[in-house]
């Protein structure tokens, strides 16, 4: 069962190949192959889930840089 399991989901892909794909930066035949084992695995859908809640908080708290001409104001 296990063995036939593997063969459906194949290797799993790199943490760098989920964090791409979370974050829609994989190209049409990658960005394929990754959808499909994520599809299927559990453990990698976490991993993609978990990549995308801390990327939104650390989007979420990012601050802005000030802008050029406003900081040159306060020198």
């Amino acid at each position: 069962m296990r063995s036939a399991l593997r063969a459906v989901l194949g290797q799993h892909p790199s943490a760098a190949d989920l964090a791409r794909f979370s974050d829609n930066e994989l190209s049409g035949g990658q960005r394929r192959r990754v959808a499909r084992h994520v599809e299927k695995c559990a453990r990698c859908r976490q991993e993609v889930s978990q990549i995308g809640e801390s990327l939104e908080l650390l989007l979420a708290n990012v601050i802005p840089a000030p802008d050029a001409v406003e900081l040159r104001a306060t020198l």
